[in-house]
């Protein structure tokens, strides 16, 4: 697997089937109250080009609030 545009090595996915609506996390080694953030959730992808698209959960929020709870 090749690096991405900040020099890291991506890690591969068993499979993207069904995954569309899940949380996508990030995970931080150090020793913080808590590791894990949320980025997002999964829209879209492709196996055989290993990408994953993901809604930044700013604006999952966003699209929430403007659809079921603004006036």
């Amino acid at each position: 697997m090749s690096d991405d545009e900040f020099g890291q090595t991506g890690h591969p996915l068993p499979d993207f089937a069904g995954m569309s609506g899940s949380f996508a996390y990030s995970y931080q080694r150090e020793d913080t109250e808590n590791q894990f953030r949320l980025l997002g959730i999964l829209s879209n992808g492709n196996k055989e080009t290993g990408f994953l698209w993901v809604i930044p959960i700013n604006e999952v929020v966003e699209i929430l609030e403007k659809e079921f709870f603004v006036n």
